[in-house]
């Protein structure tokens, strides 16, 4: 996927760069993969943003899609299977 890296435990605690565009360095996002919310989430530039991947202990072993919400709650890039989870 075109996370950076693109695979990571389902552990959680991966750090990710996602690219982006249109981000507002300064403004809070969330970034979601597979359904659970990242950690550390922050917007580095309009096109980059950085986090911590979640905990997904029943997530199967497939390419999640990564979805970034912005703090007025909109969704603001959806990356399809941009991230893999793999057994720990």
């Amino acid at each position: 996927g075109p996370c950076s890296p693109a695979t990571g435990t389902k552990a959680g605690g991966t750090p990710v760069t996602i690219p982006c565009t249109g981000l507002i360095v300064g403004r809070v996002y969330r970034a979601i993969f597979g359904g659970a919310g990242a950690s550390n989430v922050v917007a580095v530039s309009s096109t980059s943003l950085t986090c911590v991947t979640p905990q997904v202990a029943a997530y199967p072993t497939l390419a999640a899609d990564v979805y970034i919400i912005d703090q007025d709650g909109q969704a603001s890039n959806a990356l399809s299977t941009a991230f893999t989870f793999t057994s720990p």
